[in-house]
């Protein structure tokens, strides 16, 4: 169990209904408690990535607070495509 981060007494409005997903977890050797805490931290990671993909994450918030509400993130998509052409300029830069 982890000491730092404790189970919170009432999950958030939005959390999954745990009932509904411990059966799951039915083959692992874990306490009732344990299940609930994986299952809860699981929920807290999926809010993450969607929190990032809406552009509502930590990050993103302060860029805007500091950069004014019109900054926009880049897509990953198009890091990728600038990652890959200089990653392709200079191989061939080496051969």
């Amino acid at each position: 169990m982890n000491e730092h981060a404790p189970i919170p007494d009432e999950l958030p409005i939005a959390s999954p209904e745990l009932e509904k997903y411990r059966h799951h977890l039915d083959e692992f050797d874990l306490t009732e408690e344990q299940k609930d805490e994986l299952l809860v931290t699981l929920w807290q990671i999926m809010i993450q990535f969607v929190d990032l993909g809406f552009g509502r994450d930590a990050t993103t918030l302060a860029l805007k607070a500091i950069c004014g509400e019109d900054f926009e993130a880049a897509p990953l998509d198009d890091e990728y495509d600038l990652y890959l052409k200089e990653q392709l300029s200079i191989e061939s830069e080496v051969d």
